[in-house]
């Protein structure tokens, strides 16, 4: 009866000692991701990147004239004729763009800004000044069925790449802006790369990887 009572006695320390453990590695990961929350390294509005080979939404737009693929990380929208293309993380810092005071604050960074546009030639009369042979800023460039060239506009890493894609069906030209987080620009600096280990971003590597995809898949469905 002694040892009955030793064994049992045994297993409901055991079974206290398992529970005390599990608990407290609870409460470890409950404090890590809240810690982590607050400062930032945890992105309150997305979801985890997948693949273009394992799940890509599709956008046709308004007027029903062009569609194109998109991973489900992203958010799209559109406006007036204007889609936007975006991503961002939740991380508290210092505006690397204001070039005023350097005192701006924002509390997200826009790792994934694209916006696309149909504009006319007409509408552009200075457009030979873009052409690489004008510019030593710019540059021809192909992506899928795609061909045309792009402009790099800005100043001090805070800019955009412009696309320029004439359709040569119309006297339409496809303008498509890939806005550059300029959090990422100094690659060899602390800050840039604190902002490259947090596990949400969209790093500049996978964003040009990803654009270059959604640009490839473009479909004009009408003029």
């Amino acid at each position: 009866m002694g040892r009955i009572r030793m064994k049992q006695r045994g297993f409901v320390n055991l079974l206290l000692v398992v529970s005390i453990m599990a608990i407290t590695a609870a409460v470890t990961v409950g404090v890590v991701w809240l810690a982590g929350g607050q400062r930032g390294y945890f992105s309150k509005n997305t979801t985890p990147y997948m693949p273009r080979s394992i799940a890509v939404k599709t956008y046709q737009s308004k007027d029903g004239t062009m569609e194109f693929q998109y991973p489900p990380k992203l958010t799209v929208a559109e406006s007036k004729g204007k889609i936007s293309i975006r991503h961002l993380v939740y991380f508290n810092h210092i505006d690397p763009c204001d070039l005023k005071d350097g005192t701006r604050k924002l509390s997200t960074i826009e790792d994934f800004f694209v916006s696309i546009e149909f504009t006319t030639a007409k509408d552009m009369s200075d457009f030979s000044h873009f052409l690489p042979a004008e510019r030593p800023d710019s540059e021809y460039v192909s992506r899928g069925d795609l061909k045309g060239f792009l402009v790099y506009n800005g100043v001090e890493g805070c800019g955009e790449d412009v696309y320029y894609f004439p359709i040569s069906t119309t006297n339409k030209i496809l303008r498509v802006t890939n806005f550059h987080p300029a959090e990422f620009n100094e690659a060899g600096t602390s800050e840039a790369k604190k902002y490259r280990e947090l596990p949400a971003a969209i790093l500049p590597e996978e964003r040009e990887k990803i654009l270059g995809e959604i640009l490839s898949s473009f479909k004009f469905l009408k003029q």
